[in-house]
């Protein structure tokens, strides 16, 4: 991973935990929003993600999110992934911001090649008050593949963010048909 920064106009590396942090994927995705990265699905070679990732820029570490979900939700991550305390320990950080992160509702299916697109509920998408986390924001992620066809997938799936990172919830919208004429 790299970041780059735009007033120097230079690459550098962020600071990774000792087991190197999330995951080598590809064909994921990462939204922006209110000074958190978050990053989900891919592909590794042998299969796709479900996982949930969010990187925080201030504090320059991963957090792993643990998919509580409903209906047969399943762990996006498990807790000793290493990432952000090692081992399964739940140690605090500083700024408040939890070790690990819970997450509502069912995951969508492992996916790759997917978007992710960040709603709010402010015109210009940005949010005039950062320290309220209730913009409305949303990502919505549509399509991608499923790894089971050649076909695409027709889904779409939403990440509400608008709680902040203590409420993070997956639902999946009511689906309609529209009649191609």
């Amino acid at each position: 991973m790299s970041m780059a920064c735009s007033s120097a106009m230079k690459w550098s590396e962020p600071h990774l935990p000792a087991d190197g942090g999330p995951p080598t994927i590809k064909n994921h995705s990462v939204t922006y929003h209110n000074g958190l990265l978050y990053c989900f699905g891919g592909y590794d070679g042998r299969r796709n993600h479900m996982t949930l990732l969010v990187y925080s820029l201030r504090d320059q570490r991963w957090t792993p999110v643990n998919g509580v979900g409903t209906g047969g939700g399943s762990q996006t991550n498990p807790p000793n992934t290493g990432i952000d305390g090692g081992n399964g320990e739940r140690r605090g950080r500083g700024g408040g911001s939890p070790a690990y992160m819970t997450v509502g509702g069912t995951p969508p299916p492992g996916r790759n090649g997917h978007t992710a697109t960040l709603a709010t509920s402010n015109r210009d998408g940005t949010n005039p008050n950062p320290n309220d986390e209730d913009d409305g924001a949303r990502i919505f992620v549509i399509g991608g593949w499923l790894g089971s066809g050649p076909l695409a997938a027709s889904d779409m799936h939403v990440l509400d963010i608008s709680g902040g990172l203590e409420g993070l919830r997956w639902y999946q919208p009511v689906s309609f048909q529209v009649a191609l004429v």
